[in-house]
């Protein structure tokens, strides 16, 4: 009798040390969502420094054209905000993103705010940006709207990752500035 009392309470610590341990994880989750990691007061100083510029300052969209690599499409990135984005509660899987811009295809990561640009592919990214160098720069010159270019199909998003895994990462903040063109600059 005294040892199905011992198994019996035992039992019950276990429980109830899982129970708030499952309490725990789920506020740190709700927590993580519902108040995202905000970097743009970092960028803003960041830019008045001057570490930030604008690539195609000074150029006409021709040679912006013909000067396009990867501090075009950081830029772009910056002004949509990417930087924002963040890895989900628990996880290491940092937001990815594959651009296809004309015929070059371009990566970002995005690690605690530091957006990392490379000229390659990842196997794996959360969405895809398609579009073309005059549209990039059309955006970064504030000669367009990227709301109106994406409801024009010029500029295309392709969701690789399911809703959850986005909404994790703070795509649906990131969605939700594109379409009120509220971009950085």
């Amino acid at each position: 009798m005294k040892m199905e009392k011992r198994g019996a309470s035992g039992t019950i610590v276990f429980l109830f040390i899982i129970l708030v341990a499952t309490i725990i994880s789920l506020t740190i989750i709700i927590y993580t969502i519902s108040n995202p990691p905000e970097y743009s007061p970092k960028y803003e100083q960041r830019i008045i420094l001057g570490e930030i510029t604008n690539p195609a300052e000074n150029l006409d969209n021709e040679q912006a054209i013909q000067n396009f690599n990867e501090d075009f499409v950081y830029y772009f990135l910056v002004q949509l905000k990417a930087f924002n984005l963040y890895n989900p509660p628990f996880s290491e899987d940092n937001p990815k993103i594959n651009l296809i811009i004309s015929d070059s295809f371009y990566s970002a990561e995005i690690k605690e705010g530091e957006i990392t640009i490379d000229k390659k592919f990842f196997e794996t990214s959360d969405i895809t940006i398609i579009a073309s160098k005059e549209e990039i720069i059309s955006i970064i010159k504030k000669e367009s709207k990227i709301s109106e270019l994406i409801k024009k199909q010029s500029i295309k998003i392709n969701e690789n990752s399911d809703k959850k895994t986005l909404y994790s990462k703070g795509y649906k903040e990131f969605y939700e500035n594109l379409e009120k063109d509220n971009l950085y600059f």
